[in-house]
């Protein structure tokens, strides 16, 4: 008689379910037993294994002469061991128990078990065994784990897309009213401008004193500045396709700072420009990369919003020169602030769409996103760097120059 057929022979009471095997044929029993997708384990009272089928050797990577016979502890780690002698003491008290849950086992790893332990009731009453029966369901519960994270994940990015929706309609509304302003404003504007010019030169022609010719330069200096503002607005507002055309980053980067001068001035922040002289120019689409600088300037801004003490940014350029004959050489700019800084843990994901650290309904997280595809559109780079000088966040934006003919 094999194994598997002396533990299937124990006889219990009538009322046993096993009682109703004893009439079935006992080596179809062994071989049912040894094919089953279900662990199968007999334990006496000694804490002894009787019986293993093969599925649950296999589990244990064991054969079977490394089981049958030995203690559980020295099969199994002391943890898991231990977490079975108080279920073996209810089972062999006649209980029957259900379990289900993740296991850290010594050789397997953390996997998912669903266990029945039962009592084997001999002729006499007694109980000279338990039976476990065990499924491994590992694999399903991760695959549901990773569909409701997939799900969530899913939900979430539908709920900012919808953010961002809802955002950039309020935006193309909010455009067109621009433009119109902007177009509206341009006309007197360019006849102060003019006439600020004519006084100047009429004054200058008369022999006019030096102060009333400075207030008149400071007049037309303020309606130039107002100007750009204005165009920068209509730039803003206008959809068209990508041109490229020469481009000085200092002029940028000086309408960008023109435009944000109240803005910084009300929020008590000091913007500071360190930008190089003499800098060559850019084959570039100049909008696309003023946007790029106007967003890092109102989210430097947006930073310092709830920070104590001084608020400070800084604007520096400069020219990096072609390391090797791969590599050209490139513009930079950096725009640092003393702010909180970004957090670590949103660091990886801070150029990712729809990712935002401002809170609700104060951005919709495609900033940084459209910025950096807009540097790597024009070849060049965007990047948060390490540790800024400053103590805050500092973003690096490099742009190669064309390679000299």
């Amino acid at each position: 008689m094999t194994e598997a057929e002396r533990v299937l022979h124990w006889s219990g009471p009538p009322e046993s379910p096993i009682a109703a095997l004893h009439s079935l044929d006992p080596a179809l029993l062994a071989l049912t037993l040894e094919h089953i997708s279900t662990r199968v384990a007999v334990i006496d009272r000694g804490h002894r294994y009787s019986y293993l089928n093969r599925e649950a050797l296999k589990f244990m990577g064991l054969p079977a002469e490394q089981v049958v016979g030995r203690h559980m502890s020295e099969v199994l780690d002391a943890a898991l061991y231990q977490g079975f002698v108080p279920l073996l003491d209810r089972v062999f008290g006649g209980e029957t128990l259900h379990i289900e849950g993740w296991v850290d086992y010594q050789r397997q790893g953390r996997r998912f078990r669903e266990q029945t332990l039962f009592p084997f009731t001999a002729a006499d009453g007694s109980i000279p065994a338990v039976i476990v029966c065990g499924l491994d369901h590992t694999e399903q519960r991760l695959n549901e784990q990773l569909w409701q994270a997939s799900e969530a994940l899913k939900s979430e990015q539908i709920a900012r897309q919808r953010d961002a929706l809802r955002q950039s309609e309020k935006l193309s509304a909010m455009g067109s009213l621009l433009a119109g302003v902007a177009h509206e404003l341009n006309n007197p504007l360019a006849i102060v401008m003019g006439r600020a010019s004519l006084l100047e030169e009429r004054l200058q022609d008369r022999g006019a004193d030096a102060q009333t010719c400075a207030d008149l330069q400071r007049i037309r200096e303020a309606a130039e500045r107002c100007g750009r503002i204005v165009r920068t607005f209509l730039n803003m507002a206008r959809s068209r396709p990508t041109e490229r055309g020469t481009v000085h980053l200092q002029g940028l980067v000086q309408a960008a700072a023109d435009m944000l001068a109240y803005s910084y001035r009300s929020h008590g922040i000091s913007l500071e420009l360190a930008m190089a002289q003499d800098l060559p120019s850019l084959q570039a689409d100049g909008d696309q990369l003023g946007q790029v600088v106007l967003n890092l300037l109102v989210n430097a801004q947006q930073a310092l919003a709830a920070h104590e003490g001084e608020r400070r940014v800084q604007v520096s350029t400069g020219l990096r020169p072609a390391a090797d004959e791969e590599t050209p050489a490139q513009l930079w700019l950096r725009i640092a602030d003393n702010g909180p800084g970004i957090a670590a843990a949103a660091r990886a994901r801070l150029f990712e769409p729809f990712f935002t650290t401002k809170t609700e309904g104060s951005g919709t997280g495609l900033g940084l996103s459209l910025s950096r595809s807009v540097a790597r559109e024009h070849g060049g780079e965007l990047a948060l760097e390490p540790a800024g000088a400053t103590g805050g966040a500092s973003f690096l934006l490099t742009l190669p120059l064309p390679r000299p003919t």
